[in-house]
């Protein structure tokens, strides 16, 4: 972090419990946005974050999709 901005990074492994219990082990999930195409703000998610049960993955592209046509 400087004066000029913050450099964010996150790795792509996630892990969900399946119906029986077990752990399984994903590692391709997007954890890293960039907002919009015209400002440089970019958006972390951690855990299993979602709002009514909709992943702020989804919340953050369909945002982004409305704001940069």
């Amino acid at each position: 972090m400087n004066k000029n901005g913050v450099a964010m990074a996150a790795d792509s492994a996630a892990t969900l419990v399946n119906f029986f219990g077990r752990d399984k082990v994903y590692n391709s999930a997007n954890k890293l946005f960039r907002l919009s195409k015209i400002s440089s703000i970019g958006i972390l998610v951690y855990e299993n974050s979602s709002i009514n049960n909709i992943p702020w993955e989804l919340i953050i592209k369909k945002f982004r999709s409305k704001t940069n046509k």
